[in-house]
């Protein structure tokens, strides 16, 4: 159930510990990784007790996999110790501080781009890849559904897009990524499927399809 108002009572509690040495911790590698010094008005942290509050927040019916979303200088994460019982699946302390990492990342993302979210599969990826949540999602035999996830979102769009961003940085560095998202800044909102493959073939040398990526893996354990 989810609530149609606009009107709540928040009593707010002040986190302290580990959970805040964990932010720190996530916001020095997104700072060093993305080459931004995002030192002021930094992101806020709220910590959420349920699925309801979640359903409310959000104003929608949820799926059992939304367990962390951002907005703007804000992240919201349901609660370590609720999530087995209000989410998918339980969350050690490394995969927690993962998440709290890859939602902090779409907010570098978005000031890296200047608030275009798209493709969802380079952000998704990108946040996957950087905050350490690969570690935790099984590698696939093969890419053939991220690319599906231009400016839709879903589960699925987890279980590829982290290890084809790190065939990218594997195979061309860290650079060529942030080069192609400040091209995605330079379009100033206006972006298509067709005009981001036009950039990232700019970038790479190559369109952005399921054989090239395939291509860049080798027989090794990527």
């Amino acid at each position: 159930m989810y609530f149609m108002s606009y009107l709540f009572n928040l009593t707010l509690k002040l986190i302290e510990g580990e959970l805040e040495e964990s932010y720190k911790a996530a916001m020095e590698r997104l700072n060093n990784f993305f080459n931004i010094g995002w030192i002021h008005n930094l992101p806020s942290v709220f910590v959420v007790e349920d699925r309801t509050t979640i359903d409310c927040l959000r104003n929608e019916k949820t799926e059992p996999w939304v367990v962390g979303w951002s907005d703007r200088r804000k992240v919201f994460l349901l609660s370590r110790e609720k999530m087995k019982t209000e989410s998918a699946r339980e969350y050690s302390i490394d995969e927690y501080n993962a998440l709290l990492a890859h939602e902090l990342c779409h907010l570098f993302f978005n000031s890296s781009t200047n608030g275009v979210r798209t493709p969802i599969w380079l952000n998704e990826g990108l946040s996957g890849y950087v905050s350490g949540d690969i570690q935790f999602k099984e590698k696939p035999k093969s890419f053939s559904s991220f690319l599906e996830f231009f400016n839709k979102d879903g589960a699925e769009v987890y279980d590829e897009s982290a290890f084809a961003i790190k065939v990218l940085i594997d195979a061309f560095g860290k650079e060529k990524i942030l080069e192609l998202l400040q091209k995605i800044k330079e379009t100033s909102g206006n972006m298509t499927k067709g005009k981001f493959d036009d950039l990232f073939k700019e970038v790479y040398g190559f369109e952005p399809t399921y054989d090239a990526f395939n291509d860049l893996t080798s027989p090794k354990d990527y």
